[in-house]
């Protein structure tokens, strides 16, 4: 995972599960995807704004809006799997 600290869980509607973490003085933290068979981590080198998640939502589309603590708000869309923080 991302991080040890987790902050928030959430499971979309492809059965996808996402985990947000990170703490204050601690290193690591981001978002981990597991598919069922393997995890997917991505941090601020992978376009994240912000290392401490507090909150992962799923809109109607699917797409997945990850909230950082005083950083702001990435989206990231399952069709072309890229997560974009210049919203």
């Amino acid at each position: 995972m991302a991080g040890n600290i987790v902050n928030t869980i959430h499971e979309d509607q492809n059965g996808n599960i996402w985990i947000g973490t990170g703490a204050y003085l601690n290193k690591g933290g981001g978002v981990s995807k597991f598919d069922g068979e393997k995890w997917t981590i991505y941090t601020n080198e992978d376009e994240l704004v912000g290392k401490i998640i507090t909150r992962i939502k799923e809109d109607s589309k699917g797409n997945i809006w990850i909230i950082s603590l005083k950083r702001g708000i990435s989206k990231y869309t399952p069709e072309t799997t890229s997560l974009r923080s210049d919203l």
